[in-house]
């Protein structure tokens, strides 16, 4: 159960409010240089990790599943940090 509680906590994160909307060009520009660093990584989970930018909700979702690609998550979320974008 403790599983599952986490994969729907790990399963989206909020961008801040104050971004505009013209932002969402540099967010999306991060998303893609993150994912593709994750990518670079070369274990199965962060070859297979994903996410976007929700513009209707201002959320980046992922698809993180299991506590397993728990790795692939945390160093998208620390590239998107280093980035400007912290989405804890």
């Amino acid at each position: 159960m403790r599983k599952l509680i986490a994969v729907l906590f790990l399963g989206f994160a909020w961008v801040p409010s104050s971004l505009a909307q013209d932002d969402t060009a540099v967010v999306k520009k991060a998303i893609l240089e993150c994912l593709s660093f994750v990518h670079s990584l070369g274990d199965p989970f962060s070859k297979k990790f994903d996410a976007y930018y929700s513009v209707a909700t201002r959320k980046v979702e992922n698809n993180v599943a299991f506590v397993e690609e728990r790795p692939a998550l945390f160093q998208f979320q620390k590239c998107m940090a280093e980035h400007g974008l912290p989405l804890t």
